[in-house]
């Protein structure tokens, strides 16, 4: 793992960290009259995703994800917007995915099941040793940080329905940061990202994130501190079919 994306994900810890210290569960309680809902959104990824120490709330579900995201280009001389599409079935710990990467023109298909991992090639299953897994467990970190520095400034504005599952609905805008948040970014060395804004829609019964709706502005520099450029970025997830997932393993 890189210096820069370990930087990232001790990074994405305390940012997690400080919103679940706020208070509140992760239910999704908060009354409509505003007020900020942190708490109650901080984990709702983390629900859904669950780790090694919690499942997920679900015990199957389908997800739906698109990762349009800032980053500088190979030779570090411009902000270039880089998109990952990812459909995924998954059902405990196994995981069928499909997958398509930035300027990629053909989808690429992995399955986790249980300890082994197979990817799909010419049709034919071929096993793996870490490659599948990596990429599932990768997608997550260009979601928490812009999500959760945002996420801070939820307001509930209402409810609905997503697949047949009731939701209570947040607004947010990173607009509304207060002077100690900017601080805290800051001295984090996240700065740069900024203009967070979007919709989260989180599952009633469980608390979990059932869809997510984003965009922020990131500026991005160099390895030597030099500001190259300011990009802007999309994320949207659609969680569906709680509960009705089946996987199968490619090898039979």
């Amino acid at each position: 793992m890189s210096k820069k994306l370990l930087m990232g994900v001790l990074i994405a810890g305390l940012l997690l960290a400080g919103c679940a210290g706020k208070g509140g569960s992760s239910t999704g309680t908060n009354s409509t009259s505003g007020g900020s809902s942190s708490a109650d959104l901080s984990g709702a990824l983390n629900l859904v995703l669950g780790s090694s120490d919690s499942p997920s709330v679900f015990d199957s579900y389908h997800i739906e994800l698109s990762l349009d995201i800032p980053q500088l280009n190979d030779d570090s001389t411009a902000v270039v917007n880089n998109k990952t599409l990812i459909s995924a079935d998954v059902a405990g710990s196994d995981v069928h995915i499909i997958q398509t990467d930035p300027g990629a023109t053909e989808s690429k298909e992995g399955f986790i099941i249980g300890d082994k991992e197979y990817k799909i090639i010419d049709g034919t299953p071929q096993e793996m040793m870490g490659q599948i897994a990596l990429s599932w467990a990768m997608w997550p970190l260009q979601v928490v940080m812009p999500y959760a520095y945002a996420a801070n400034f939820a307001q509930k504005t209402g409810t609905d329905t997503i697949d047949g599952r009731a939701a209570d609905v947040y607004t947010f805008d990173a607009a509304n940061a207060d002077a100690a948040s900017k601080s805290m970014m800051e001295s984090f060395g996240l700065n740069g990202m900024t203009n967070g804004k979007g919709t989260v829609w989180i599952d009633q019964a469980t608390g979990a994130m059932l869809k997510l709706d984003m965009t922020y502005d990131e500026t991005l520099s160099d390895s030597d501190q030099k500001e190259i450029g300011t990009g802007t970025g999309n994320i949207t997830i659609e969680i569906s079919k709680v509960g009705q997932v089946t996987i199968t393993s490619p090898v039979q």
